[in-house]
């Protein structure tokens, strides 16, 4: 009588005895090894006759008929041919839901995705929005893969901060079509050139550092209402968008490298002319 007060339940055997409720082959082969309480001999003599009636139907080999067969033999109050429908019920359904997905996407996909092999075993939602799901992702596999490609033919490597190569990978957003491989590949050795052989990225911090002073002293301004003439005479420099940073910031780094005699110049120089044309180098 030690085990009179412990519920033979699914969960007790899968937390305490998950060999033997899996079918390992690890399996006791008699059950009176086993801690299973007098009260519930019925439902043990129950489970053993559907594992051996499942394993000759070829229904006791993943780990999911496995817990068919283990939730549906403890149940109480239940005949051997409610449990068997039960079991067959729950294994017509997961066939039924990998051939709607075999209908509409590579094997490969069915038996690998995660998404796919999780909606076979519990469904819970339309057909249309997994497939929808699981092609969305592979699309942005498939942009992620040519992006990288795209860049490695030029020395470069995707980034994880990369707001544009993010954008691209995405596809767009709310309908609108996402940046083209060529123009993201193009920004991305801009931004490269720019950080690597220029004074691009120490002259955008320090611009950076004084647009929050000036946002901060106009803050305190409002706020203690300090409107005399002298403060406006002392800050005459206009706080101007981060956008328009960028292109100064740009342009004063590319003008020395543009000047001078130099393996850059060219480059530079190309830029520069873009810069002053069409805006920054990186807007997306």
């Amino acid at each position: 009588m030690r085990f009179q007060h412990i519920e033979l339940t699914p969960t007790f055997l899968w937390t305490c005895f998950p060999h033997w409720a899996c079918g390992s082959d690890q399996d006791p082969d008699v059950l009176p090894s086993l801690p299973v309480p007098p009260c519930h001999p019925l439902r043990a003599r129950r489970w053993w006759r559907l594992r051996a009636h499942a394993q000759s139907a070829g229904l006791f080999a993943s780990r999911e008929q496995r817990r068919d067969v283990t939730e549906s033999g403890f149940l109480k109050d239940r005949s051997f041919a409610d449990c068997w429908r039960t079991i067959v019920d729950r294994n017509q359904a997961r066939d039924a839901r990998r051939q709607a997905l075999m209908a509409r996407l590579p094997a490969s996909v069915v038996q690998e995705h995660r998404r796919a092999q999780t909606w076979i075993q519990h469904g819970g939602e339309p057909v249309d929005r997994v497939v929808s799901e699981i092609d969305g992702e592979l699309q942005r596999q498939r942009r992620r893969d040519e992006l990288c490609v795209a860049l490695a033919n030029r020395g470069l490597e995707l980034r994880a901060d990369s707001r544009i190569c993010d954008a691209y990978i995405a596809g767009g957003h709310n309908g609108t079509p996402g940046p083209s491989l060529a123009h993201v590949v193009q920004i991305v050795d801009d931004a490269a050139f720019l950080y690597r052989h220029t004074s691009y990225p120490q002259r955008m911090r320090r611009a950076m550092e004084q647009r929050r002073e000036r946002l901060r002293d106009y803050d305190h301004e409002y706020d203690s209402g300090d409107d005399d003439d002298e403060s406006e005479e002392e800050d005459d420099q206009p706080v101007w968008s981060v956008e328009q940073e960028r292109r100064h910031c740009q342009m004063e780094a590319l003008q020395p490298v543009a000047a001078v005699d130099g393996p850059h110049r060219q480059r530079a120089a190309h830029l520069l002319a873009r810069v002053v044309d069409r805006g920054s180098l990186l807007a997306v």
